[in-house]
């Protein structure tokens, strides 16, 4: 999933992109220092080569500053406003407890415009959990159950992009597309649960053209 020539840029990058590479012609995109929270920070400005935001999710009103986010399961979610972009690294913690609510608040517009793109990331058939694991889920919704099917009596398999859906449609956002690349089983992306080291990711990025 990409788009280029339109008032925004946005794609979901394979391994064959190193993290430093230039993004949409830009030098200076800003990137998060993922910490698996529920935090949101608003840019405004470019920041200095290398410097990281300690956060989750990044939005913008600003042109030309790309915005992105690395991930090797978790799922990169990119959301696209009426003049506002903004771009969420959702693993199942920060998923749980409110990044992708959170930067819809923080995109300051009308929900119901926005467009969601789900990117690569472990699909249900792959992401294989504990019993219990599902409790902090099914304790704040109750119909989360619906996104866990058992594979055997200690083991669960989770849907982490249904379940990111699920958590748009809560905060109104429901014009949502998702990939259907699972990053375990496809070469072409880094599966932290397929061996990746911790300079193994897949970036995703946005921006606004100036």
């Amino acid at each position: 999933m990409s788009s280029f020539n339109t008032p925004y840029q946005y794609q979901f990058f394979d391994r064959k992109t190193a993290l430093d590479d230039v993004v949409f012609g830009m030098s200076h995109a800003v990137r998060v220092k993922q910490t698996h929270s529920a935090a949101c920070v608003v840019i405004d400005r470019p920041f200095a080569d290398g410097q990281w935001v300690e956060a989750d999710a990044l939005v913008t009103r600003t042109p030309n500053i790309p915005i992105g986010v690395i991930t090797a399961d978790c799922a990169p979610i990119i959301l696209i406003g009426d003049g506002v972009v903004a771009i969420i690294h959702a693993g199942w913690q920060g998923a749980v407890n409110g990044i992708v609510e959170n930067t819809v608040s923080a995109m300051d517009c009308d929900p119901s415009t926005i467009q969601a793109f789900i990117g690569p990331c472990i699909a249900q058939g792959s992401y294989e959990v504990s019993k219990g694991f599902e409790k902090p889920f099914v304790e704040a919704h109750p119909e989360a159950i619906e996104f866990f099917s058992k594979k055997n009596d200690e083991k669960l398999l989770f849907d982490l992009k249904s379940y990111c859906v699920f958590r748009l449609s809560l905060a109104s956002v429901r014009d949502v597309e998702v990939s259907n690349i699972d990053t375990l089983t496809d070469e072409n992306y880094h599966s932290h649960r397929g061996g990746a080291t911790s300079k193994d990711r897949n970036l995703s990025a946005t921006m606004i053209n100036g």
